[in-house]
C-alpha cells in the first residue's frame, strides 16, 4: 500500500467500510429529518407567535434568527459534552480506525449542518461566510466518516469549536430578546471571550501540531482542520 501517494486522492478507500458507510448515510438522513422536525415544533408550535423585544414585535429576521438559534443551541451543547468526554477519556493514536462513538458523533453534527444550511437558506439567513463555514464543516466531518480514519482528530476540533458555543448562543439570546444591557449578557459575553480565546490559542496549537504531523491524515483534512479552527 502506497499510503503517501494515496494521500493525494480526495476520498481514500484503504480503510473504508462500505457496509458501515451505507448505514451511516441512512442515519444521517434520519437525523436530518429529526433536526427538521424539531425546528418545525419550535417554529410552528412552541413559539408560533413573534417574540416581543423591548415592547415591540421582533422583525422577521430577528424572529427567524432566534428560533434557528434555539435548535443550534442543542447541537452546540450536546457536541460540547460529547467531544469533551471523548478528549478526556477516549485516548486514540494517529492512524487509529474510527470508533462507533466517533462515528455517531460525526453523524450527529453532519446532519445538523445539513439541516442548518437548508434552513438558513429558506429562512433568508444564509450569507457567504456561513456557506463557507458550513461547507467546510460538512466536508471535514464527512471525509473521516467515509475513510473510517482520523475521526479522533476531528473530535478534538469539534471540542475546540463547540466549547464556547453555549455562552455565545446565550449571549445572542439576551441580545435578541432585548436584554443587551444586563448582568446575564455581560456574564455570557465574558465567559464566551475567555473560553474562545483559551480554546483557539492554548488548546488549538497542540492539536494543529499533531494533526499536521500525523501522516495518516489526509492532506485535505489537514487543510480543513486549519480552516475549522478560524
Amino acid at each position: 500500500m502506497n499510503f503517501q501517494s494515496n494521500n493525494l486522492r480526495f476520498f481514500r478507500s484503504e480503510y473504508h467500510d462500505p457496509v458501515k458507510m451505507k448505514e451511516d448515510f441512512l442515519y444521517i438522513l434520519y437525523a436530518t429529518i429529526a433536526w427538521t422536525s424539531y425546528f418545525i415544533v419550535v417554529k410552528f408550535f412552541l413559539f408560533k407567535k413573534r417574540f416581543i423585544i423591548n415592547g415591540k414585535q421582533a422583525s422577521d429576521i430577528e424572529d427567524k434568527d432566534l428560533k434557528n438559534r434555539m435548535v443550534s443551541f442543542i447541537h452546540g451543547l450536546v457536541s460540547c459534552i460529547v467531544s469533551s468526554y471523548h478528549c478526556s477519556f477516549l485516548k486514540t493514536e494517529c492512524g487509529a480506525l474510527n470508533l462507533p462513538y466517533q462515528r455517531n458523533a460525526l453523524i450527529f453534527s453532519i446532519s445538523y449542518f445539513l439541516w442548518d444550511t437548508f434552513a438558513m437558506y429558506f429562512e433568508g439567513l444564509l450569507d457567504n461566510a456561513m456557506i463557507i463555514h458550513h461547507s467546510l464543516c460538512i466536508l471535514g466531518l464527512t471525509m473521516p466518516l467515509y475513510e473510517n480514519i482520523s475521526a479522533n482528530f476531528v473530535m478534538q476540533v469539534i471540542c475546540i469549536m463547540e466549547v464556547s458555543n453555549p455562552p455565545m448562543t446565550i449571549r445572542h439570546f439576551f441580545r435578541l430578546t432585548g436584554r443587551r444591557y444586563t448582568k446575564g449578557y455581560e456574564i455570557a459575553e465574558i465567559s464566551f471571550i475567555i473560553i474562545y480565546c483559551f480554546a483557539r490559542s492554548v488548546l488549538a496549537f497542540p492539536l494543529l501540531y499533531y494533526a499536521l504531523r500525523c501522516h495518516h491524515n489526509h492532506m485535505f483534512l489537514k487543510f480543513i482542520v486549519c480552516g475549522l479552527m478560524i
